[in-house]
């Protein structure tokens, strides 16, 4: 997240991938008051791993101490930036990381970058997810849901009220269909069931997740999703559990208590895992949903192995229903 910080007032801002800088204050996002800066005088912007200067003003823009008028500069860090001969419309760029989005703080200085996968109050107690999915839209999970964020919601976490600021160059944009389409979670058990490792099987590569604390609820979910689907349940209907149910569940599988705060920390873990993995992971973290008070696996392919054999399977995309009637998955 780059920062320009103005050398009298030592006001800083953060620059928005597309940044104006001028006198009129309903179109630019920095307003400068003189006479000698044009209503709309230049912009900033992100490109191709580069912040630009484009002048497009009546006097021009110094950079550096060289005018640049009508025409477009590239900006390195602690360059100094100057749209007026007032020294108030003196800037100097801290430094040139890629915009990202964020959360600010309403009523106090805080912000919060988000990266693939981010936490509210922190990783150790996430009350508050935010991830994206394959199109890049953000998205808020927590115990009222998940709900894709726009910009300038405001929603609030552990007293403190926020803000969602998107503030990202989006990357061209990809077809990853056949890399989700024949995509499978696969799930496989000890003996005992006691061990669980996870795989996730893509066209493109094979991503070992191995044994993780999180790999038991997310098989409590994925079961109850393949027994919905042997009851002729609408795709939509499928899977759900409450989370004081799914606490009860995972805490009888693992011989102990378990709460909503684990359970928010697992499904966080499994996002930032997923998140972290490249270069496909992040078009699978969206594979739990949750709505009030419930929560459910989401992905339409799964696969659960024990000793070999496969006790639970469902591999086609598909709606739940097609014009031969419910499809009934093997489950055993």
């Amino acid at each position: 997240m780059a920062l320009l910080k103005n050398t009298e007032t030592h006001e800083i801002t953060v620059l928005l991938a597309q940044h104006t800088v001028g006198r009129n204050v309903n179109a630019c996002n920095t307003t400068i008051d003189a006479e000698d800066v044009s209503r709309s005088h230049a912009t900033l912007y992100w490109s191709q791993g580069e912040w630009y200067l484009r002048d497009h003003s009546r006097n021009g823009t110094l950079i550096d101490g060289m005018l640049v008028r009508e025409s477009v500069q590239c900006l390195k860090t602690g360059v100094s930036i100057q749209f007026g001969t007032a020294t108030a419309s003196h800037w100097v760029l801290l430094n040139t990381d890629a915009p990202c989005s964020y959360l600010q703080q309403l009523g106090g200085k805080d912000k919060v970058l988000l990266n693939e996968c981010s936490a509210l109050p922190d990783e150790q107690q996430p009350e508050a997810l935010f991830f994206q999915d394959q199109d890049h839209v953000w998205f808020l999970e927590s115990a009222s849901g998940t709900a894709p964020l726009k910009h300038g919601d405001v929603f609030r976490v552990g007293g403190t009220d926020w803000m969602f600021l998107e503030n990202e160059s989006l990357p061209e944009t990809k077809d990853h269909g056949a890399v989700v389409h024949d995509a499978v979670f696969c799930f496989y058990l000890s003996p005992d069931e006691e061990d669980v490792r996870l795989v996730l099987d893509t066209p493109a590569q094979l991503y070992d997740l191995g044994h993780r604390t999180y790999n038991v609820m997310l098989l409590t979910l994925v079961r109850r999703r393949l027994s919905d689907m042997g009851t002729g349940l609408f795709p939509d209907d499928q899977g759900w559990m409450t989370v004081e149910s799914l606490e009860r569940q995972v805490g009888k599988e693992l011989g102990r208590e378990v709460d909503s705060y684990y359970i928010n920390l697992q499904v966080f873990r499994l996002r930032k895992q997923l998140a972290e993995l490249k270069p496909y992971g992040h078009l699978f973290c969206n594979a739990i949903v949750r709505r009030p008070g419930e929560i459910r696996f989401a992905f339409p392919k799964m696969k659960v192995i024990k000793e070999g054999i496969v006790v639970g399977e469902h591999s086609s995309p598909q709606s739940a229903f097609d014009a031969k009637g419910p499809m009934r998955p093997t489950l055993n």
